[in-house]
């Protein structure tokens, strides 16, 4: 038989053969097919007897291995929720939310984990006169970790921590009953939730907390009389949008032992320069570095204002970035980053721009934008954000017609505005709009697509 075969040439390998080779009792296994359709008549097994002592000390070598791989998985558990800012108890007991004084002039709104070690503030309510608040750092004996509305989730209406309702669909702050000029935040707080600050027009002062990994994203909006805050050394994120709308700040200090993030000339960069995160003032003038390599999507989101009056500049040893006409650009891409109005509230985008990208922060009120013959690719999306009036004319040189990008590529030529165009231009683009069932509306030498 075949399988004989395989069975002498198994046995002759190790010199030896089916003779001496231990064969227990062995149900017979003719129906077991162990490769394709090939069967064996018998399965024979070497069976190595060892004493009950040396078959423990085996188990217990065994498990000594087992439990160290299960203590570094703990260890690796425990420290990926620290760096995310999640309690260690997670566990709320939202069944039992109670009103505590904290204060003489201040109620908070508490959660607390289930074990009792941690808490949670959802709401804080003070007495009109009230300006200062101080959050302990303990309540009832369990740690305060957390800052953040019940409702900070919703989509349409989000709270701050005093009960200031944003709504997002107007970016407007429905009302705003309080006095609190200076906040100061217990050092055991890990968590603060986006928005949680966002509405106290009257805000000056607020001390973070030092564990602090991350400034949620509009978490001071509106706070337009804040002048001066300090990052703590834990902070390793900052959303854009946190200080969106702070007009009067004008000091942002960073912990020199924070390892992501240092400050220059208003400026949040990164440890060794190279990367510009956030430009926080409305007015001024704003001095890119020698060393900045990369800038954030939306670190001039602050910029996208009707109140023009920031001026850009760049240091010379810069051989990244260019400025003209008040507008920003890559030198080696040749794409438009920032475009300011000039003081006759028009926006003059530079020859050296070839690129019109998705995202362009665009700064004051303008009528008219003027494009030059280079910036021939253009982006879906370019205009979002544009102050541009919906009457504004946008003014292309030369006769080439643009090329479109995008996934979305039919609405690059937005309906809102006027294009001033030549002869020549503005038949291509007659022409392209038609074949996108797009119509026409002419005023004077002004056309729109519609």
């Amino acid at each position: 038989m075949k399988t004989q075969g395989l069975q002498q040439k198994s046995m002759s390998k190790g010199k030896r053969t089916a003779n001496n080779v231990s064969r227990p009792n062995i149900t017979d296994c003719k129906n077991l097919v162990l490769h394709e359709n090939v069967s064996y008549d018998k399965i024979y097994v070497r069976i190595k007897t060892i004493s009950l002592k040396e078959g423990i000390k085996r188990m217990e070598k065994r498990f000594s291995k087992y439990l160290k791989v299960l203590s570094i998985l703990l260890l690796l558990l425990l420290c990926f929720c620290n760096t995310n800012n999640v309690s260690a108890f997670s566990s709320w007991d939202t069944t039992n939310k109670r009103v505590i004084k904290i204060d003489k002039d201040v109620k908070a709104n508490v959660y607390f984990s289930e074990d009792r070690q941690e808490c949670w503030i959802t709401k804080l309510t003070v007495d009109g006169k009230c300006s200062k608040v101080v959050i302990p750092s303990m309540i009832e004996g369990a740690s305060v970790v957390r800052i953040a509305s019940e409702n900070d989730l919703e989509l349409d209406r989000i709270w701050n921590i005093f009960g200031v309702m944003y709504s997002t669909d107007d970016g407007t702050i429905s009302k705003n009953n309080t006095n609190i000029k200076s906040i100061v935040l217990p050092d055991s707080v890990t968590q603060i939730a986006m928005f949680s600050f966002a509405g106290l027009t009257k805000l000056e002062t607020i001390h973070l907390p030092k564990k602090l990994q991350q400034i949620e994203g509009h978490l001071f909006y509106q706070c337009r009389k804040m002048k001066k805050i300090t990052i703590p050394e834990a902070t390793i994120s900052i959303d854009f949008s946190a200080f969106y709308q702070c007009g009067s700040l004008e000091e942002i200090k960073i912990s020199k032992k924070n390892p992501k993030f240092k400050v220059s000339k208003q400026l949040i960069l990164s440890k060794d320069g190279s990367m510009l995160y956030h430009w926080s003032k409305y007015t001024g003038k704003m001095i890119i570095p020698a060393k900045v390599e990369k800038i954030g999507n939306d670190a001039f989101n602050t910029l996208s204002t009707k109140r023009p009056g920031v001026q850009i500049s760049i240091e010379k040893a810069n051989a990244n970035f260019g400025v003209s006409n008040n507008c920003l650009y890559e030198k080696q891409t040749g794409k438009l980053i920032a475009a300011l109005v000039n003081s006759k509230n028009e926006v003059h985008i530079p020859k050296q721009v070839k690129i019109l990208p998705e995202k362009i922060i665009w700064a004051g009120s303008t009528s008219d934008i003027y494009i030059p013959k280079t910036a021939r690719r253009w982006y879906d999306g370019w205009l979002v954000g544009t102050s541009l009036d919906t009457n504004g004319t946008i003014h292309i040189e030369g006769n080439d017609m643009p090329i479109l990008c995008g996934p979305n590529k039919n609405s690059i030529i937005a309906i809102e505005y006027y294009y001033q165009l030549s002869k020549i231009l503005e038949k291509k683009m007659i022409k392209y709009m038609k074949s996108q069932d797009r119509g026409v509306i002419k005023r004077g030498k002004r056309i729109r697509f519609v």
